[in-house]
């Protein structure tokens, strides 16, 4: 057995882009999938260890951004629907920058 056989929800997908991922939900079958069942993550951003200061000389940590479009799939899915998405390990130390 694979690991993508085992797996339990939430999956962890990423694709190259927005579109990519739309794509891959869509040959899946699963584009109408709504929060809280799909959870589209986008960009995610690591720490890189540097902290910068602003003009009031306040300190912020500085991020970078990881590779990739993410989201977050909390539905049982059969075996073709993995086997159509790219999905992913669940990132680890990430963050979400909202705006």
């Amino acid at each position: 057995m694979t690991s993508l056989e085992t797996a339990r929800p939430p999956y962890y997908l990423c694709a190259r882009s927005e579109e990519a991922l739309w794509q891959g939900l869509e040959a899946a079958g699963l584009s109408d999938l709504e929060f809280p069942q799909l959870d589209i993550m986008g960009t995610l951003f690591v720490p890189t260890g540097l902290v910068l200061l602003d003009e009031r000389d306040q300190r912020f940590p500085h991020f970078r951004s990881i590779k990739g479009y993410y989201a977050a799939i909390d539905h049982e899915l059969t075996e073709a629907q993995r086997a159509a998405l790219p999905i992913v390990p669940r990132p680890a130390s990430i963050i979400r920058i909202c705006v």
